[in-house]
């Protein structure tokens, strides 16, 4: 059966980062939260970002989204930290 909508693509090895932020989202709507994820091009940012968002969708939150560019990549962090 296809359908109109795209299915999530199936992480692998990122069991940890899931637990992570799974994690992040206990307590959140008593003091919210903001996550950074950072890394080189291709490494699935995006597919483990989604993968988040379906958590806390799931979760009820509500999920606020931003995406940055190269211009824009100087935060004032080490670049070991994740910035």
């Amino acid at each position: 059966m296809i359908t109109d909508q795209a299915q999530p693509a199936q992480l692998i090895g990122r069991e940890h980062e899931l637990r992570e932020i799974g994690a992040a989202f206990n307590g959140i709507s008593e003091r919210g939260r903001a996550l950074l994820v950072a890394g080189e091009p291709g490494v699935g940012k995006s597919a483990l970002l989604a993968a988040a968002v379906e958590d806390a969708r799931r979760r009820g939150l509500i999920v606020l989204s931003v995406r940055g560019s190269e211009a824009e990549a100087i935060c004032g962090l080490p670049r070991n930290t994740g910035c």
